[in-house]
């Protein structure tokens, strides 16, 4: 058996518990940046889409303001939709 040493690969940057980032998920921490307190969005559907399987959209969210030092709220506003401010 030969390994093969590469060089000049790109670094894949990574998500919660090791996975990819969603382009999604990029996505909204961009907006998060953004926002001033007592801003909010609705969480797209795509993003709740890729987290269903590993976090309940909502923890994903609050994951995401913490890791910018931010903190949030969120709410179920009706037909499947979840509302998110920026608190602090």
């Amino acid at each position: 058996m030969t390994i093969v040493i590469n060089k000049n690969i790109p670094l894949e940057e990574r998500g919660h518990w090791g996975n990819p980032m969603s382009p999604v998920r990029k996505e909204m921490e961009e907006v998060i940046t953004q926002l001033e307190i007592g801003d909010s969005f609705i969480l797209p559907d795509q993003l709740v889409s890729y987290i269903n399987g590993y976090h309940s959209a909502k923890a994903n969210v609050r994951s995401a303001f913490k890791k910018h030092g931010m903190n949030c709220t969120s709410r179920n506003v009706g037909s499947g939709l979840v509302r998110v401010w920026r608190t602090h």
